[in-house]
């Protein structure tokens, strides 16, 4: 009877930890999801801006020529959750290809720590590498777009993926 007891009482407090367990992640998990502002910017500062996005970041990876050279990783916001600060003046803009694109560097230190991708027109690109740290809490390679072969990645963007990627 006194282990029948005492293994009820385990179970019950093993059952309890668990649910805490659960409470806490769902806690964590909202905490790392809140849309916060990030501050990021070029290698010497001339380029700076702000951009709403949550404290882990899940970022892509292209391999297409450019990406893979720049070594940028991709966090892709709406434009209205960009505001450049302040470095226009200094910026420089590159386009190659189809010219849809928009690839300002910094013409100071040769940054590009935004764009706007031909993919998405209408949204920015942050390159994740260019965001202040401070209030980062990790990042995450989640999905991988083979720029190599554009046009058949595009086919799969309509199919509805890039909802989860345009924040």
């Amino acid at each position: 009877m006194r282990r029948q007891i005492l293994f009820i009482l385990l179970m019950v407090s093993t059952s309890i930890k668990c649910q805490n367990s659960n409470i806490e992640k769902n806690k964590i998990m909202a905490y790392e999801n809140e849309m916060i502002a990030h501050n990021g910017g070029c290698h010497c500062g001339r380029v700076r801006f702000e951009v709403k996005a949550p404290r882990f970041l899940e970022i892509s990876e292209c391999n297409c020529s450019i990406c893979k050279k720049s070594g940028i990783l991709h966090y892709v916001v709406r434009q209205e959750h960009f505001n450049l600060i302040k470095g226009e003046e200094v910026l420089t803009k590159y386009t190659f290809g189809t010219g849809i694109a928009e690839h300002p560097f910094c013409s100071i230190c040769g940054i590009k720590s935004f764009y706007r991708p031909r993919a998405y027109p209408a949204g920015i690109s942050i390159n994740a590498n260019c965001i202040d740290p401070d209030q980062i809490h990790g990042m995450k390679v989640v999905r991988q777009f083979d720029g190599q072969n554009w046009e058949e990645a595009m086919k799969k963007r309509n199919e509805g993926w890039e909802q989860e990627l345009v924040k």
